[in-house]
């Protein structure tokens, strides 16, 4: 069994017709921006959209090292780091918002996406997510 962490994201406004293919989007930009910001290789990281019900989907990630490698609890402990990285990694490709490319969001793992993967998507929504972040950092 390997680590396993589940992030909950409610009350996004997300404005794509492809609501679906929006939340892939973050899910690779997320795993991109772990990748680069904690150090980790990004072949023993991996995760997934679990639809419990369709307003509210979970983003899981897992360790993919047998027997894990605590991956998942760096990202846990960094995850407003790793937020603020994926953010960065997606605004500094150059590929067209309505697409992406290997820069940013496409790898050989996800081919069956490629066709739907969108870097403003996950800009979207990252962008939301990082503000609410740092206002939840300011009021506190």
């Amino acid at each position: 069994m390997s680590d396993v962490l589940e992030i909950k994201l409610e009350n996004l406004p997300i404005q794509h017709e492809e609501e679906v293919w929006s939340w892939e989007s973050l899910l690779y930009g997320l795993l991109n921006g772990s990748s680069v910001a904690l150090g980790i290789d990004r072949n023993d990281i991996d995760g997934c959209i679990y639809y419990k019900n369709r307003e509210n989907p979970s983003i899981i990630l897992y360790d993919k090292v047998p027997g894990g490698a605590g991956y998942m609890k760096e990202i846990y402990n960094q995850i407003e780091l790793t937020f603020e990285k994926s953010l960065e990694l997606l605004k500094g490709c150059s590929c067209g918002k309505e697409t992406s490319c290997y820069g940013c969001l496409k790898n050989y793992s996800n081919q069956f996406t490629h066709d739907f993967l969108s870097r403003g998507a996950a800009i979207e929504i990252l962008g939301n997510v990082v503000e609410q972040i740092k206002k939840e950092v300011i009021t506190k």
